[in-house]
């Protein structure tokens, strides 16, 4: 078994309240941090890998910790999407994720590292590609005032050498008020792997560069495109060039450029 920390952008969640849309007020004596937040493996059909996961109580409460199984993913617009497991489908390896526990008290100050277990069955699929669970760890006051914090635990698993490859197949700048503009390109994931990407945008004019811009955007799961929106501002009136560059780890930087005009 081969694994390796992931480069990834990962979300620590301040409350649990938020991944539900409601905002209730937060304790201010509760600190929960989780390490890794995100781990990358490579477990065979038949296979099992393991790595340990620590839940430190950074706070200045006693906290119960309560860790749920969660299959996620990534929205067009790069938001992250939660769901029951099982909800990803064959993308989905939260099921075959074990902890030895579940619910645990932490006191101020205390850690508890646990060994988190993904053991695939024979009969799960060989098909290269990428697949991906989770686990979301919250805490919980004792006097039950508040909101706890709440950390995502992401695990992703990559079987044999997946196809790596991008298709841009939008890009356009439309005026936006009297010296702007607003950016609006689609990424397609036509591939086997999720793909980290560097996105980078430089607007020239008359071949000078007058804006070099580096876009962040969350991984591109396969199967899944991104929309990729930015506002440009303090553009006068003239002729523009607007090119996209996108690298994602390949011999091949995908690119694209259009004109654009800003009128008075």
């Amino acid at each position: 078994m081969l694994e390796r920390t992931a480069r990834l952008a990962t979300v620590l969640v301040s409350a649990l309240a938020v991944l539900a849309g409601t905002t209730f007020p937060a304790n201010a004596g509760m600190s929960l941090s989780v390490e890794p937040l995100v781990r990358e493996l490579r477990v065979a059909p038949g296979a099992s890998g393991t790595f340990n996961m620590r839940v430190t109580n950074g706070g200045t409460e006693a906290e119960r910790v309560g860790v749920e199984s969660i299959d996620w993913t990534t929205t067009s617009e790069g938001g992250l999407k939660f769901g029951p497991v099982g909800s990803q489908g064959a993308r989905s390896i939260t099921r075959y994720l074990s902890l030895p526990q579940y619910q645990f008290v932490l006191q101020p100050g205390e850690s508890k590292e646990m060994a988190v277990n993904l053991r695939l069955p024979a009969s799960f699929s060989a098909a290269p590609g990428a697949y991906w669970g989770g686990f979301l760890i919250r805490g919980a006051s004792f006097s039950g005032k508040g909101v706890g914090p709440a950390a995502t635990v992401f695990v992703y698993n990559t079987i044999g050498e997946p196809k790596n490859h991008l298709a841009l197949t939008a890009m356009r700048v439309t005026q936006s008020g009297t010296n702007g503009a607003v950016l609006s390109a689609r990424v397609h994931n036509d591939g086997d792997n999720y793909e980290r990407v560097n996105v980078r945008l430089v607007i020239s004019q008359g071949g000078r560069i007058v804006q070099d811009r580096d876009l962040s955007t969350p991984s591109i799961f396969p199967g899944h495109q991104r929309v990729i929106v930015e506002q440009l501002k303090n553009l006068p009136p003239g002729e523009y060039h607007a090119e996209l560059s996108i690298d994602y780890g390949t011999d091949v930087l995908l690119s694209g450029a259009t004109e654009f005009r800003i009128k008075p």
